[in-house]
């Protein structure tokens, strides 16, 4: 739960997403070089998608803001995904030194502790600049 809110509404309540976002904007800019990590735009999973529209709406309320996005599951985009990311704006980091934490991340949400899901933290993932 984020905010209160059950897994996937968060997508459909415009006026929360935007104070969020509003609140978020106003964090950030309290920083001198903010930059904000979210979900890529065309992810399929509500919650990702709302992550990356509350990303976009925070972005324009403080333009100082960087957003950089992220493919939350490869393993589930089609094949023509590659076809709307700007490979000459993609940057590798590595999630290998951040595995222990992402697995202990994982292990806090209950819808995302399936066996399968260890093996899906991979040794470096892509981050859309």
């Amino acid at each position: 739960r984020f905010e209160r809110v059950i897994d996937g509404a968060l997508l459909f309540d415009w006026a929360r997403a935007q104070r969020i976002a509003a609140r978020v904007a106003r964090y950030a800019g309290g920083f001198a070089h903010p930059v904000l990590l979210a979900p890529w735009r065309g992810d399929p999973h509500p919650d990702h998608m709302a992550a990356s529209v509350i990303a976009d709406l925070a972005e324009r309320a403080c333009p100082r803001l960087r957003g950089l996005r992220y493919l939350v599951w490869t393993h589930t985009q089609r094949d023509d995904f590659a076809l709307a990311i700007d490979c000459a704006r993609l940057a590798r980091f590595p999630a290998e030194a951040y595995r222990a934490r992402k697995l202990r991340a994982i292990a806090a949400h209950r819808t995302q502790t399936s066996r399968s899901e260890e093996r899906r933290v991979g040794k470096e993932c892509t981050i859309q600049c």
